[in-house]
This record gives structure tokens, C-alpha cells and sequence, in this order.
């Protein structure tokens, strides 16, 4: 059946969303000539491709949403009601397949209502979940799924990216301020010239942490307690005192020992789940390994990362911090121009995926079969060898499997990737 009027719903998070936009352009691909608009959040707004893939963006704002009085709240329902019946959608596909995505559907007026195979929270009496061969594969696959049902033929996986270049122009500028210019990040690392990745290796691996060749060093002991983190038996203080004077230099004065052949690797600190972060001390240690390479570390993540940002960066001057200091698009900016990503499942490391970027992607508690990176030869993966591997818990009382990633393992894939 042609449809002309398309609805996707695909509220959040910010990998949800990137993992959708394979799905949004194979069905650009075959519904050439209908509409096809997109409800999303509003901070993830600026990832919705509208760059001929997307037409319309319809945004509901959760978070001002609930702090609405019950009045509000249901003015706010009646109107987001008339908004979507007057757009008169004739398919309304959930790929969000929640209680909050199906009541959307619900009110939506449209009677052809579809969602992928995993409908949770009842959304599957809302919307007709659609399943096809790949319904334990990759969330890719499970949400291309549907498109193959609509009748898109899928030759090849892409991520239709939204325009950076007003954030490129943006971190350009804040670069400059930060004298990142004289530290290699320029036209020569990819800010108007384009990154050279032709030393990066072409393959797709996943690298189990079982094998004789990964150790770590028994001496070395890795220990929280009470905001503190030791690294090799250092504390590091985070008493706000003594972290202002830590951090009181600017990253300008960081970077004047840098050379010009310097690039840099981008950690993602954080992740949304706890159980998925890799550890603090993991990330200095490494930091320490890929800095004696004459490369330089950012540090990119919300505002609850912070924290972290400033330990690890206390402890390298080759290490610039800008957590909770950049948009997303600038954060994608960052990561587009990177030699090299590390983090855990996390929104961040889609991005690195969707680019292609050379990467490590640590796994622990969540499945790499069914959210790691996809589509990206220059992705290795390396899954924790705890025996509770792939949990899905968000919370964990013996929580051991990120501490066993040791950076050792993913520095071994860093020197890979970049000699290749």
C-alpha cells in the first residue's frame, strides 16, 4: 500500500534515535514522494535528518510536561490531540514501543498503527507489532524489519546525519579560544581539511577479554571510596576546595606543550545506566598510555559526568575536559573529527559508529549483538569476561563486569587501529 502521510514516533534517548536512522532513510528510500514526519524530544530535535529525509519535526517536551500541574497536563494532552489529528496521518509507526509512544499513537486519529517487534508496556494493544526474520538480531535489523514489511528493499545500512555545519563553525570557535588550533586540531586534524583515516584499519572484530595475550599488571589496584578514586595508590582528592586550585588552569595552558602532528581520542565518560560505565580509574590509566603515543584526550559527557571529567583530567596535562560543555551537535562535531572513541554503551560511541569511526566499545552488563556498534568495520568490541555478562541491569550489588575491562585490553585496540 502507498501511504502519503507517515508518522514516526521515536521520542529518545539519543542512541534510540540513531539507531532509528537507517529505518527513516530506508523508508525515505521507498516512499519517495509521501510526507513523513517525526515526534521526538526536544533535546534530541537536532538529530532528526531533515536534510530530504524527514519533512516534519513534531516535538513534545517530556520534561516540561511533568513538572505541569494535573490542569496543565491535560490541556497540554488536548492539544498535542488536535496538533497530530490535524496533520491527518494515514500510518503511524511506534518505534518507541512504550506506554508513553503508544498513547501517542493512540490519539493520533490514524487507524493503520504499527510498531516493531518489541512492544513493551501494553503498546502492543495500541499498535500492531511487525516482526520479521531479524526479531533477535541487531535493533537495526529489528527495526529495518519494518520497513522491509512496508516494502523497502534494504541494500546497504545508512545514518542520514542532520547538517553540522553550524556546529562545526561553533567548535571551531571555541577551539580557537582554547588556542586548539596550535595543538594540532585545525585544518590538519579535520576542522575544514578532513581527518586522515587511511592509517585505520578496516575490520570488524569482537575481542573477549579471556584471551593470555590481555593482562594487567598485578600491582596495579583500582579502589572508590567516598568521591575519592586511587589510581596505583594515589588519591585524588575531589574536596571542592582543592579541585579549584587542581583545575584552575584553562585547557590553553594544557595544550602549550603540544605539536602540531598532535591529534586527539575522545572518551565518553558516562552512559545512562551505572552498571554500563566504565570506571574512572580504567579511563586515567588509559589516558595515561595513549598520551606517551603524542596523542591528547577529550573528555565529553553531561552535566553528571563533570565529576568524573575532572579526576581523570587531574591527573594528565595532555587531557582537555569538556564535559557538560558542548551540545550534541558539537559533541558530534568532536567525535566526527577524532582519531580514535572509547566508551561504554552509550548514546556517544552510535555516534562514532554512524561515522565510522576507529573504536573501542566496552560492554558489560548489555548485549553487543542486539546495540553495538553496527554497520562500522572500524569497530572492535570488547565484552567483559564476567560470567553475568549481559545482564541487563541497571543496578548490580556485585558489580565486577566494567572492572574487568582493563585498559590494557583497549589500549592493545587502540594501537591496532591506529599502526594499521
Amino acid at each position: 500500500m502507498k501511504y502519503k502521510n507517515i508518522l514516526i514516533i521515536k521520542m529518545s534517548s539519543l542512541g534510540d534515535i540513531l539507531h532509528t536512522l537507517p529505518f527513516a532513510a530506508a523508508l525515505r528510500s521507498h516512499f519517495k514522494s509521501s510526507k513523513i514526519s517525526w515526534l521526538v524530544q526536544p533535546e534530541f530535535a537536532d538529530f532528526i535528518p531533515k536534510n530530504g529525509v524527514i519533512d516534519e519535526v513534531i516535538e513534545f517536551d517530556k520534561k516540561s510536561f511533568k513538572k505541569l500541574s494535573l490542569i496543565e497536563k491535560i490541556r497540554y494532552f488536548f492539544h498535542m490531540r488536535r496538533i497530530l489529528r490535524s496533520k491527518k496521518f494515514d500510518l503511524v509507526i511506534d518505534m518507541q514501543g512504550l506506554f508513553k509512544s503508544a498513547v501517542f499513537a493512540a490519539i493520533s486519529g490514524c487507524k493503520t498503527r504499527i510498531g516493531y517487534c518489541e512492544m513493551r508496556e501494553f503498546s502492543f494493544l495500541v499498535s500492531t507489532p511487525i516482526c520479521g526474520e531479524n526479531k533477535n538480531a541487531h535493533v537495526i535489523e529489528r527495526y529495518l524489519d519494518v520497513a522491509r514489511f512496508l516494502g523497502a528493499k534494504i541494500k546497504k545500512i545508512e545514518f542520514p546525519i542532520s547538517n553540522l555545519s553550524e556546529a562545526e563553525a561553533r567548535v571551531k570557535e571555541k577551539l580557537k579560544t582554547l588556542d586548539f588550533d596550535n595543538s594540532g586540531l585545525g585544518e590538519k586534524n579535520g576542522f575544514g581539511g578532513g581527518l586522515d583515516t587511511s592509517r585505520h584499519t578496516v575490520f570488524d572484530n569482537v575481542v573477549t577479554t579471556d584471551s593470555e595475550d590481555l593482562h594487567t599488571d598485578a600491582n596495579e589496584k583500582y579502589v572508590f571510596f567516598d568521591g575519592a578514586a586511587t589510581v596505583n595508590s594515589k588519591k585524588l582528592s575531589t574536596d571542592k576546595n582543592k579541585r579549584d586550585v587542581v583545575f584552575a588552569d584553562t585547557a590553553a595552558t594544557n595544550l602549550k606543550n603540544l605539536s602540531t602532528n598532535d591529534k586527539y581520542v575522545v572518551f565518553a565518560v558516562g552512559a545512562r545506566w551505572k552498571t554500563k560505565e566504565w570506571i574512572v580509574p580504567h579511563f586515567a590509566a588509559l589516558a595515561q598510555m595513549i598520551t606517551k603515543d603524542n596523542f591528547f584526550i577529550i573528555l565529553v559527557g553531561g552535566e553528571s559526568e563533570k565529576p568524573k571529567g575532572e579526576i581523570i583530567r587531574a591527573q594528565n596535562e595532555k587531557i582537555i575536559d569538556l564535559t557538560g560543555r558542548t551540545t550534541l551537535k558539537e559533541l558530534a562535531v568532536l567525535i566526527k573529527h577524532c582519531a580514535f572513541f572509547v566508551s561504554a554503551d552509550t548514546g556517544p560511541l552510535h555516534l562514532a559508529t554512524a561515522f565510522k569511526k576507529p573504536l573501542a566499545a566496552l560492554y558489560g552488563p548489555t548485549l553487543c549483538v542486539r546495540t553495538g556498534p553496527y554497520a562500522n568495520k572500524n569497530a572492535s568490541v570488547i565484552v567483559s569476561p564476567a560470567p553475568c555478562t549481559g545482564c541487563l541491569k541497571k543496578s548490580c550489588r556485585d558489580w565486577r563486569c566494567m572492572y574487568d575491562i582493563t585498559p590494557e585490553m583497549v589500549y592493545k585496540i587502540f594501537k591496532e587501529k591506529i599502526n594499521a
